[in-house]
């Protein structure tokens, strides 16, 4: 009984190593290896042919550089929502470019100071079975009249970077501000309502009434306060 309970022991071992490692094979096979960046390359682009393709991977940015003699005057981008176009915020060379979104494909045109355009295919490659991917590719011009137009001056001369940031930010209201003498400025009290102040001071207070020079405020000659008969210069007494 001994003897045949390890027979069967042993059957079972065997025969589960050998689903085992075919199991564990396939595993590896179908394990998609990481992503990995590429040495820096140079590209080299002739208008009449077709432009070459920049291997890209998922969430990982590529460097392009342009000539040394030129910088980058605009970008346009084929897929904006998938794909990062990012050249910087002051007037350089370089651009970065960045795939969102597995297995996607697009182009890019850019253009150079100098009037040259250079286009770009962009492919993301974590699908792969090749998993490297351009981590920085230099561009140079084929042509002879692109070549002839880095020697130049430039055609596009892109705004300083602070020209940039101060455009965009908006530019305060300017507060108008009264002046000194404005707000210090009293109402002008009237003769009528100057001579009643004068006469309602002095009532109830049981004080000596004041003097009041009646022609300081025009009394007529019917004034009942000050009693007047003329406009002659008086005094009366409230």
């Amino acid at each position: 009984m001994k003897t045949a309970s390890k027979n069967i022991l042993t059957a079972l071992l065997l025969t589960g190593s050998a689903t085992a490692i075919p199991a564990l094979s396939q595993t590896a096979a179908t394990t998609k290896p990481h992503i990995q960046a590429n040495a820096p390359r140079s590209v080299v682009i002739v208008e009449t042919e077709t432009p070459p393709v920049i291997r890209t991977g998922l969430l990982q940015s590529t460097l392009i550089l342009l000539p040394a003699e030129e910088k980058v005057a605009t970008v346009f981008g084929g897929d904006t929502s998938s794909w990062v176009f990012d050249g910087g915020h002051v007037a350089s060379r370089f651009i970065s470019i960045k795939p969102k979104v597995a297995n996607s494909t697009t182009d890019v045109h850019i253009v150079s100071d100098h009037g040259n355009e250079y286009t770009l295919q962009l492919r993301e490659v974590s699908a792969d079975a090749d998993p490297h991917y351009d981590s920085k590719v230099f561009i140079s011009p084929g042509d002879q009249a692109a070549k002839e137009k880095l020697v130049t001056l430039p055609v596009f001369v892109p705004p300083p970077s602070w020209t940039r940031r101060s455009a965009r930010r908006p530019r305060p209201k300017p507060k108008r501000r009264q002046s000194v003498s404005r707000r210090r400025q009293k109402p002008r009290a009237t003769k009528a309502s100057t001579l009643a102040n004068c006469i309602s001071t002095t009532r109830g207070t049981g004080r000596r009434p004041r003097r009041l020079d009646c022609s300081r405020f025009g009394a007529m000659r019917s004034s009942p306060i000050c009693g007047a008969s003329s406009r002659r210069r008086q005094s009366c007494t409230n």
